[in-house]
This record gives C-alpha cells, structure tokens and sequence, in this order.
C-alpha cells in the first residue's frame, strides 16, 4: 500500500484487539494475508490509498504471449 494522505486508521480482526495506525504521506506498507478484518479511517480528513493485492500465486509456467499484434487493428472502430 502507497498512502498519499496523513491520517489515521483503525484495522479489527475478529477475536483480536483493534490496531491503531497513523499514516504520513509517502508511507509505503506490506500486510501479509491474514484473514479477514475490517479498516476504518478514524480522521477526519479521507486517506487516499493506493493497494495492490496478489490474489493468488504466479503459474509455474508464465503463459504464451503474442508478440505481433497490431494495437491498432485491437481498438473497434467507431462509428458516427
């Protein structure tokens, strides 16, 4: 995650205590996978973020890619 915003936030996973985080600007943060919680921004100001989740692993074999298309005969044509 990439936050963009200073601000604070409260992450509660269930049958655990509620976790306090404070984020600046520029903060850049790795959470491991670890079942579901629920994150609720506490400020009162909104906290922009960016988040990129890996949903499941890479297969062994990266799968075959076309190498000659056109990027223009991909786009449909429009119509007036």
């Amino acid at each position: 995650m990439i936050y963009f915003d200073n601000a604070d936030q409260d992450i509660s996973h269930p049958g655990a205590e509620t976790e306090h985080l404070h984020w600046k600007n520029g903060d850049v943060a790795w959470s491991p996978a670890d079942g579901m919680h629920t994150s609720e921004i506490v400020s009162d100001v909104p906290l922009r973020i960016v988040e990129i989740e890996i949903k499941q692993p890479a297969p062994p074999t990266p799968p075959k890619r076309a190498r000659n298309l056109d990027p223009w005969r991909s786009i449909p044509p429009t119509t007036s």
